[in-house]
């Protein structure tokens, strides 16, 4: 009952979103809120993934290159660069729900979508991190463990914040581990043991309440 609750209201909001002008400063959010509704909807729905993607795409690659739409007043400049950082940043997520969900293809298309995004919206710093931490699980589900761990030191040196350094250590930590852990070997696993050692200690070090002592 609950699913189908929060399925209506996302649907009841859509309608909403969709009874905007076109042409309005207000337009555009709006159009980005619909993707953001059928994202929000893959909890319940398995297609609402790709109709997000399909609406945020259309978004950054159709509406926006539209010279009759091009924003010229301050708010309406405003509303265009905060809703084409947000498209963006759910188009990767909408990726990743359906990697996670097991279209492994998906992981892929995620990287190549995401990679650039800092220089894209170079102010976006909460998004930067979670883009960073996004990418770094896309390299270790894909095997591509030298990428991934580039990628936290990218992250490490952006200066994100302690929440994405906890999480992207603590990704590595897992990956690591469950290497060791598939060496019989007492020797050979050392290497991948100190890894996940060494994450480890950065995701506690990072975290609010450190659990491991």
């Amino acid at each position: 009952p609950e699913a189908k609750e929060a399925i209506a209201a996302y649907d009841k909001a859509i309608l909403a979103f969709r009874r905007v002008d076109k042409g309005t400063d207000s337009y555009e959010k709006a159009f980005v809120q619909i993707g953001l509704c059928e994202f929000n909807k893959f909890a319940w729905d398995a297609l609402a993934a790709e109709r997000s993607i399909e609406i945020f795409d259309e978004y950054l690659n159709v509406f926006t290159q539209d010279q009759n739409f091009l924003p010229t007043t301050p708010k309406g400049k405003k509303l265009r660069k905060d809703s084409v950082a947000k498209a963006d940043f759910y188009l990767g997520r909408a990726y990743r729900n359906l990697a996670a969900a097991g279209d492994l293809t998906a992981w892929e298309k995620m990287l190549k979508h995401l990679e650039g995004f800092e220089d894209r919206h170079p102010d976006q710093d909460d998004q930067i991190g979670a883009v960073k931490t996004y990418r770094t699980e896309a390299f270790l589900a894909t095997s591509r463990e030298d990428e991934a761990v580039a990628e936290y030191e990218a992250l490490v040196a952006s200066g994100a914040r302690s929440t994405w350094l906890n999480s992207c250590s603590f990704k590595l930590y897992v990956y690591f581990k469950a290497q060791a852990d598939a060496i019989t070997d007492v020797e050979a696993k050392v290497p991948s043991q100190r890894k996940a050692v060494k994450y480890l200690q950065v995701a506690n070090s990072q975290a609010p309440t450190p659990k491991w002592q």
